[in-house]
């Protein structure tokens, strides 16, 4: 969930690291409460926008699939189930995956309870805070706020000591692995099927950087298709092109035979030569028709619903 991930990096940014020897305990306790509820703010701001982005790109991407309950969209981990039916099938290590959405929905689901364990701890148990001396080889010497044990109550000392202890680090660290695996596994199989041209950076502004609403809005209007077509034509295109270069290019049909002699701005130059070629033919003119379900109604391949940022 972005809420966790936005108030990570709000609380490196605005949460002070040290106090003033001037500072009491007191002071210093209110000061970090009040900068702590102002990034649950921002990043509760941040969540809610990105979660209507991703709730808005669903729901269109969802009526035009046919799925049902495409509001599903709008609700936190449960949208992730749904993306992953609009994914359909993905592949971890060359393995088929089915429910990728549902995998990476539970893994969210753990995360999410995880990082709540340590907000609300960071939230009570700082009414347990004194300000000692410390020192560091960046700031060196300073004041900041340790939680008392001496003034803890007994029953909560065990928490204390899990929050601090490395296994809550290692617990953290393969529950961080895991989502962010599932969650590539997830997107590159979404952005291969509705954006085709660079699902891997899709994915990476997705599953890195918390972006996914931004980027599921921005191909909301994108037709699915099929990513082994799309590559097999693109490689066609590819072939189309470098045979030009070659004895019906270059050589015999290009500034020789066929070029600027005598099929080219030779015999045939502006006249029959260059009108009997015409322009070249669209290599993916009965692809975009077959794959990207297109009408003709439908903007045409290269319209800006090819570009996913074009509304911005």
């Amino acid at each position: 969930m972005e809420f966790f991930s936005w108030l990570q990096i709000m609380q490196t940014l605005l949460i002070p690291i040290g106090f003033s020897d001037t500072m009491d305990t007191a002071q210093a306790v209110a000061i970090t409460y009040q900068r702590y509820w102002i990034c649950v703010g921002i990043s509760a701001g941040l969540f809610v926008l990105c979660l209507l982005l991703t709730g808005f790109g669903l729901y269109k991407l969802a009526k035009r699939a046919g799925l049902n309950h495409p509001w599903f969209g709008f609700v936190p981990i449960l949208n992730t189930v749904f993306l992953g039916k609009l994914a359909g099938e993905a592949q971890f290590f060359g393995q088929k995956m089915k429910r990728a959405g549902l995998y990476a929905a539970i893994v969210e689901a753990v995360s999410v309870v995880y990082s709540v364990f340590f907000v609300a701890f960071d939230l009570y148990f700082l009414q347990f805070a004194e300000l000692v001396p410390q020192t560091s080889e960046l700031l060196g010497s300073y004041q900041g706020l340790e939680i008392d044990l001496q003034i803890l109550p007994a029953g909560l000392r065990w928490i204390c000591a899990f929050a601090n202890s490395v296994w809550a680090q290692v617990i953290s660290g393969v529950i961080t692995v895991a989502q962010l695996a599932l969650f590539c596994v997830l997107f590159l199989a979404f952005f291969r099927k509705y954006y085709a041209r660079n699902p891997v950076m899709m994915t990476v502004l997705s599953a890195l950087f918390s972006f996914r609403g931004f980027t599921i809005f921005a191909v909301r209007n994108n037709a699915p298709l099929n990513y082994d077509d799309y590559v097999r034509n693109r490689m066609e295109e590819m072939a189309r092109r470098s045979q030009s270069y070659g004895p019906g290019g270059y050589g015999q049909g290009g500034y020789g035979q066929g070029g600027y002699g005598q099929g080219g701005y030779g015999q045939g130059g502006n006249g029959q030569g260059n009108s009997s070629a015409g322009a070249p033919e669209d290599p993916f003119g009965d692809f975009s028709q077959q794959h990207r379900g297109a009408s003709p109604q439908d903007p045409p391949h290269g319209s800006p619903q090819d570009d996913p940022f074009s509304d911005f």
